[in-house]
């Protein structure tokens, strides 16, 4: 169960009109950094003063407190000091030192432990967060008809992605290739080589200028996407890498590894050093998902752990199977993790609920992608026995199977906005699905 500081006792005992008056300073902290941008490069100063003069006031009531490291983790926002450059500080405890806070020592940041289960949630609760998420799709406009197929790797492809405006995709896969491809009229445009073993995962820069990619050579490529030139390599994992992404403004990519870690790399700085490791996995990290401050990722080890940027703060959400995908949901209250014992589990970000579980598919030892439609209406599954699974949302059924491909598929994904998907599989293909 999800420890706060009300589960400590320690909120309950502070005077009525201070939880209040602790609750307004909350909300007015975070209403005010709501539109802050973590890498602007604008000068956030103004608010500097604002951020210090209300961590200052809480301070000095809750000094008078013996537990003031709960309650200033669970009650008080952590201020972010930026500085002329818009690059977030916070201070270290004990320690006059500001630090960067993508730099904050692993032992300063503290860990939430957060078990989800569906006999510990509140169960009108968690039915308030499934319908509010279930779209207006009927089964029969599912992307379920095959309109392409898309040749060309020289083996398994091993993910697949639409970019931002879903006009196009990219694929990687064994043969050590990424391709770019208009799946709407099936024509194969570029072809980008230079990693020496295979391609686990690649993605685009909103402006569809920059490309990221990874795989079994332990770099990460940084690619300039119409020239098709390597702009720079990240060495630094130990290991196969297993997960790329790039963060909202395209000049930060975030990968993830067999390594058990997930490294940080500035795309700006003329440095090949990631900026940020984190290395609180028991074992391999396997898929990663970013928002605008906090970074996402699902392990082996059978956890998500969710790492909040500008708060310092690391939650984690046990599901005792191992995780080999994670996915968001499109309004981003919900991760979708898919589990080695065949299960996809779909949980709350904010509390760490267990929403739903959707069975019916095989994976049991293959890394496969999961997604929801653009709708957040229905569930999208692979399957190793080469079937697609859609379930609905809110009651978990299987709305709908077809055999999409001949062997695993090893990534679905949907299109940002019409009723349209891409699957790829070990068979070598990518095939387009439309309603």
């Amino acid at each position: 169960m999800r420890k706060t500081a009300k589960d400590l006792g320690e909120y309950d005992e502070l005077p009525s009109h201070t939880r209040q008056d602790i609750r307004d300073t909350r909300r007015d902290t975070f209403e005010s950094r709501r539109d802050l941008k973590l890498f602007s490069g604008i000068s956030a100063e103004p608010l500097n003063s604002f951020f210090r003069e209300t961590y200052s006031r809480a301070c000095d009531y809750l000094l008078k407190s013996s537990r003031l490291c709960y309650q200033l983790v669970f009650l008080i926002p952590c201020p972010a000091i930026f500085d002329c450059r818009g690059v977030a500080f916070s201070k270290l405890p004990g320690s006059d030192r500001r630090a960067p806070l993508l730099e904050i020592p692993a032992g300063s940041i503290p860990a939430i432990d957060r078990h989800p289960s569906l006999r510990q949630t509140s169960g009108r609760r968690r039915e308030r967060r499934r319908k509010s998420m279930a779209g207006s799709w009927s089964a029969a406009e599912l992307p379920r008809k095959e309109a392409g197929v898309l040749r060309g790797h020289e083996g398994a492809v091993l993910a697949v992605r639409f970019n931002g405006d879903g006009n196009y995709c990219l694929s990687c896969g064994k043969d050590r290739t990424l391709r770019l491809w208009n799946p709407h009229r099936g024509i194969h445009i570029k072809t980008y080589k230079s990693h020496g073993r295979e391609v686990r995962d690649v993605h685009v820069t909103s402006d569809n200028a920059k490309l990221c990619s990874c795989g079994g050579d332990r770099q990460v490529f940084y690619w300039d996407v119409a020239t098709g030139r390597v702009i720079r390599k990240f060495r630094g994992h130990d290991s196969e890498v297993n997960a790329v992404k790039f963060n909202e403004y395209g000049f930060v990519v975030v990968s993830a590894g067999y390594d058990r870690s997930v490294r940080a790399w500035d795309c700006r700085s003329q440095s090949t050093e990631p900026i940020q490791i984190i290395d609180t996995f028991t074992d391999s990290v396997m898929s990663i998902c970013l928002t605008k401050t906090e970074i996402i990722a699902g392990s082996v080890d059978g956890t998500v752990r969710t790492f909040d940027i500008r708060m310092g703060r690391e939650l984690v959400d046990d599901l005792k199977q191992p995780v080999n995908c994670i996915s968001l949901s499109n309004d981003a209250n919900c991760i979708l993790a898919n589990c080695l014992d065949s299960t996809l589990r779909l949980l709350d970000r904010t509390t760490g609920e267990l929403l739903q579980e959707y069975k019916g598919h095989i994976c049991k030892s293959y890394k496969m992608d999961c997604c929801l439609t653009n709708s957040d209406a229905h569930v999208i599954g692979g399957s190793e026995d080469g079937f697609i699974y859609f379930w609905d949302l809110v009651d978990a059924s299987v709305i709908s199977s077809f055999r999409a491909h001949a062997s695993v598929v090893t990534s679905v994904n949907h299109h940002p906005k019409d009723c349209c998907m891409i699957t790829s599989s070990i068979d070598g293909t990518i095939r387009v699905w439309k309603a």
